[in-house]
């Protein structure tokens, strides 16, 4: 079972809590992402590693991380067997080169200061 794998792989490393620079410089050395939750809606450790051209596999029975899956072209959602895709993904460094390579414009363009700023200006507007 996958789960078996996971816990005695020497190349999993169950930190618990850690600084953010300590989940900065994880991230940035991920080869993979990995949110199993199907209650999350949108993560932003998903937006950080997508920023960091981390590829990002997410639960696909969440709506919203799967959307973003479907959008940024940067992440995988999988609906069932969460571990055939992460299979997947770790066969294949050409498949995550290209999924990480799409992860800093879809951040970029959805979430970027110049983005969102007009958007809050907007919202304050309305009010």
């Amino acid at each position: 079972e996958l789960a078996d794998e996971i816990a005695s792989s020497p190349e999993i490393v169950a930190t618990g809590f850690v600084s953010d620079a300590e989940k900065a410089a994880i991230v940035r050395h991920a080869t993979v992402m990995v949110n199993p939750s199907h209650l999350e809606s949108l993560s932003l450790l998903m937006l950080e590693a997508m920023a960091s051209r981390v590829p990002v596999l997410v639960n696909g029975r969440s709506e919203v991380m799967a959307d973003h899956c479907r959008r940024s072209g940067a992440a995988l959602a999988a609906a069932a067997a969460i571990s055939s895709q992460l299979r997947r993904l770790l066969s294949s460094p050409q498949l995550r080169r290209e999924l990480g390579e799409k992860g800093p414009a879809y951040v970029r363009e959805q979430y970027g200061w110049e983005v969102i700023i007009p958007k809050l200006r907007r919202l304050i507007d309305s009010l």
